[in-house]
């Protein structure tokens, strides 16, 4: 079972509080009726006593029923009245703080189950199926303007990576397919500025923030696994056809050459944070050096 994290015990405790307040609330309330009913009945105990006329006799209650009689009608209504405003206000009072506590509790539950502070919804409009079947198919252009790649090394890739165990979990809840993660990544790696930040990729792919950080660690890490068969030095047999193909496009005296390259620097958006430094190119940027070998059946170098 996965721990709970401390978000979720703060807003637990909070929820807890908000029940214990709203408990409290309705002790208190009900308390207080009940003190009110014992003074109604005091009121009424002293009523049955005798009055006290203003020049110092008294008269009992047969006395003085007339005078009670005549001066209840006259303060019944009154009272009534008082007593009606004061019951309407209490229910108002009573119903406005039940809403309250009623509305916390469903913000507080939301927010338990979403882990967002401000719930709402974001429309997005995917771009993955223009890039990844109408452009893939009709205007390899298009695709490799967004994805940085041709179709064919878009699929080499998906091959490569597909089996890697990044790309599986233990849960009910599968992954999205490697092509979209890679597609996510790729348009992520082509990109820099504010084009490259996380929300834009979000927007544009129509998914979370956090997918993006997700399917750009995994792709990472498949491409990684891959180091070791994919960036090597070439064989005996290719550099004698490497050379092979500098003397026949070039001239005599280059022919012994094999190991020629070519490089071009990717910018990074933002500075690394392992080794940042080691990045820094003669630009003033931080960048990837990617080195291309001389021959098309040798294997390209990446300096990383």
């Amino acid at each position: 079972m996965p721990g709970i994290s401390d978000r979720q015990a703060l807003i637990q405790a909070v929820l807890l509080q908000a029940d214990i307040t709203h408990a409290d609330y309705l002790h208190a309330l009900a308390t207080n009726n009940d003190s009110d009913d014992d003074g109604d009945v005091d009121d009424e105990l002293r009523d049955d006593e005798n009055i006290t006329n203003p020049d110092g006799s008294t008269m009992n209650s047969s006395d003085s029923s007339s005078t009670s009689e005549s001066s209840t009608l006259l303060s019944s209504s009154d009272s009534e009245i008082d007593s009606d405003d004061s019951d309407n206000m209490s229910d108002d009072e009573d119903e406005v703080y039940a809403a309250h506590m009623a509305g916390f509790t469903d913000l507080l539950q939301i927010i338990m189950e979403t882990c967002t502070i401000n719930p709402h919804e974001v429309h997005k409009c995917s771009q993955l199926f223009l890039v990844l079947v109408q452009f893939k198919s009709d205007d390899p252009k298009r695709f490799r303007q967004n994805l940085r790649v041709s179709p064919g090394t878009f699929d080499n890739l998906v091959i490569r990576i597909q089996d890697n165990p990044v790309f599986t979990n233990n849960s009910h809840n599968h992954q999205f397919p490697v092509e979209i993660q890679l597609a996510i990544a790729l348009y992520r790696f082509g990109h820099d500025g504010n084009a490259a930040s996380v929300d834009a990729i979000a927007q544009w792919a129509s998914v979370s923030s956090g997918l993006v950080v997700k399917c750009t660690v995994r792709i990472i890490v498949a491409f990684l696994d891959l180091h070791d068969s994919v960036i090597c030095w070439p064989s005996d047999d290719e550099k004698e056809e490497a050379k092979a193909w500098v003397r026949s496009t070039s001239c005599d005296d280059w022919g012994g050459g094999f190991c020629m390259v070519d490089g071009t620097l990717v910018p990074l958006f933002e500075k690394p944070g392992y080794h940042g430094e080691g990045y820094f190119d003669r630009k003033s940027n931080y960048s990837l050096n990617i080195q291309v070998s001389p021959h098309r059946s040798l294997r390209s170098l990446c300096k990383l």
